[in-house]
């Protein structure tokens, strides 16, 4: 270290996280010098800084500068190369209000082109972002990213000193408004976004967007790689009329044909929707969501509800169009051709098989049941759920029809690396699994729950084979109320060497701790092992007990929960919240994440 210079280890040191950079600046007063250089304040990330205070955080912003700071303006000030700027609620929860009360001297902000903020209500993100946006709001900055939840835009509208901070979106590439409410739509006064034609990345989640409120927003958008429309309800309706619709979804085919990832998690088919069912006159019935997708051509990335793959829905304009065709059919059998025409019985793909064969490259898919939610869920309304004592969900009508013998099409996909299947009824024994697992090796996410009947496992068996096929399985989340933790089953997951993490969620199951053990210890690379069974809270105790002395000390961060999920919900929560987040966030909590953040998309690459 003697040996480099001052420009050299200053570029080694921005790639380090601001909690880093503190522990390394301990070391000598060189380090002490760098860490606080001004050169690493280009881009602040104050997201991950669990252990930050407000002791230690003014101890570092008053290094970085030649001066007493003692607010966070200040510290913003004098960053006069800001070019990023990232709000979570990590940073803020141990600081008083007051600190983020602020306005920020204009020359400060002239670089900066992306803003994120965190989507979880926190009084101090919210001060900040007031503070922040009445500073941003005069510059008319050229944003290149904007991520702010939707419950801000009503500050937008009454504050004269924000309304214009969006004004200047002709370079926007990535926008998430994510997180409304199905009785506001897109576009809006609030967000002129219709010059935005390099937009890249879009997130409307829960937003009230219909049929022809789609079509508007996507007609620019050509350059559109990744779209998130989840819990969109009346997308596939057209309002006014009261009529299911496709002409939105055709939008997207139409105005984003390169598209990459897409999430339509959460949107019913109209006909089965349980709060539009009444609503709806007639239908939509010259094509199907899954026949339009298949035409996107270049998609990486879907989240899909299970309904959509059902062939069974007669609507009354596909029984009018049916019953016209045997009229037309009896007035010309007299016709040697209509005849030789009726003879020939065309072979229609199922949705599955159209989807397979129309998106060769899909990497990450998701199937659920529209109404599924997990005992440990997370929305993107409703926050972050445990409730396991009172779960409950109900099967979507279309969902029933769809048959386990559908699913085998998704061993077409060799490329596959991530895989969601929740709430699918009709699962017997589970041999899908098996052909997946021999023919997509690249496999590394798997997430599995309520297959099949409830009472039983049926498809244990074949889980049990498909493992040791998946050499490349990092993360593995199951959740099945029945299903056996038996010597078998840790046996098949101890094969899978490269797991990292391992969440079970089996309320009527118990564990053998040894068969856990010697679990943990064949996987080597596991940093993640979270056991909510119908196992007692003493036998989770010694199992924690015991692999926190076995393999705890070896490994870095070595993560361990064991606690029966019908437990004391109070002590359940409470050890839930003491996770890591990334691990509560991606795996501990169910929720979708095709196409929720950037990073899944083109700038990944």
């Amino acid at each position: 270290m003697e040996k480099l210079s001052d420009p050299v280890l200053l570029h080694i040191l921005q790639y380090l996280p601001i909690e880093n950079r503190m522990m390394v600046s301990c070391c000598n007063k060189r380090f002490l010098r760098l860490c606080f250089d001004k050169f690493l304040t280009r881009e602040t990330k104050l997201g991950g800084c669990y252990k930050m205070s407000e002791t230690r955080f003014k101890a570092y912003i008053k290094q970085s500068y030649d001066g007493d700071i003692g607010e966070l303006h200040s510290f913003i000030d004098m960053c006069t190369s800001l070019s990023e700027i990232h709000i979570t609620t990590g940073i803020c929860h141990k600081m008083p209000d007051e600190t983020f009360s602020f306005m920020v001297e204009t020359n400060a902000l002239k670089n900066l082109c992306v803003y994120t903020q965190s989507f979880e209500w926190d009084v101090t993100t919210y001060m900040m972002f007031k503070g922040l946006a009445k500073s941003v709001g005069k510059l008319k900055v050229p944003w290149k990213t904007f991520h702010i939840p939707s419950f801000y835009l009503s500050e937008m509208k009454s504050d004269p000193d924000i309304k214009d901070i969006l004004q200047n979106s002709s370079k926007l590439t990535s926008l998430d408004i994510g997180n409304c409410d199905i009785f506001s739509s897109l576009p809006c006064e609030e967000i002129p976004i219709s010059d935005s034609v390099e937009l890249e990345f879009l997130r409307v989640n829960s937003w009230g967007l219909d049929s022809k409120d789609l079509q508007q927003l996507l007609s620019n958008f050509s350059q559109l790689r990744s779209l998130s429309l989840s819990e969109c309800f009346v997308v596939l309706v057209e309002r006014g009329v009261n009529n299911a619709s496709m002409d939105g979804i055709e939008a997207i085919q139409k105005y984003a044909p390169n598209l990459e990832y897409l999430n339509l998690s959460d949107i019913c088919n109209p006909l089965h929707h349980r709060d539009l069912e009444t609503q709806i006159q007639c239908a939509d019935a010259h094509t199907t969501v899954p026949e339009i997708v298949s035409k996107l051509k270049k998609l990486k990335g879907l989240a899909l509800p299970l309904c959509h793959l059902d062939q069974q829905t007669k609507t009354k304009e596909d029984i009018f169009s049916r019953l016209t065709n045997v009229i037309h059919t009896r007035e010309s059998k007299n016709s040697k051709n209509a005849a030789e025409n009726n003879e020939k019985k065309e072979v229609v793909p199922s949705c599955m098989e159209m989807l397979v064969n129309g998106c060769p490259e899909m990497q990450e898919f998701e199937l659920a049941n529209s109404h599924f939610t997990s005992s440990l869920h997370r929305s993107h309304r409703t926050g972050g759920q445990i409730s396991p004592s009172n779960h409950k969900f109900n099967y979507c009508d279309g969902a029933q029809n769809v048959l386990a013998s559908e699913l085998v099409y998704i061993s077409k996909w060799h490329q596959l690396r991530r895989l969601v299947l929740s709430a699918i009824p009709n699962v017997d024994s589970g041999q899908f699994l098996v052909e997946i697992s021999e023919n997509c090796p690249n496999i590394s996410e798997l997430l599995i729950a309520f297959l099949g009947a409830t009472d039983v496992c049926e498809y244990q068996l074949a889980l049990n084979k498909a493992l040791p096929n998946m050499q490349n399985l990092q993360l593995f989340r199951l959740e099945q109320p029945n299903f056996e933790l038996s010597p078998a089953f840790w046996i098949a997951l101890g094969h899978c060497k490269g797991l990292q993490r391992f969440c079970c969620i089996a309320k009527d199951s118990k564990f053998i701790i040894k068969h856990v053990i010697r679990f943990v210890e064949q996987c080597k690379q596991l940093a993640a092992l979270q056991l909510f069974s119908g196992s007692t809270v003493i036998a989770g105790k010694h199992l924690m007990k015991a692999l926190i002395s076995r393999v705890g000390r070896k490994r870095a961060g070595f993560s361990v929960i064991v606690y029966p999920i019908l437990g004391d919900s109070a002590t359940l929560k409470q050890h839930i919240h003491r996770l890591p987040h990334c691990h509560y966030s991606q795996i501990t909590m169910y929720s979708t994440q095709v196409a929720q953040t950037s990073t899944d998309a083109w700038w990944e690459a």
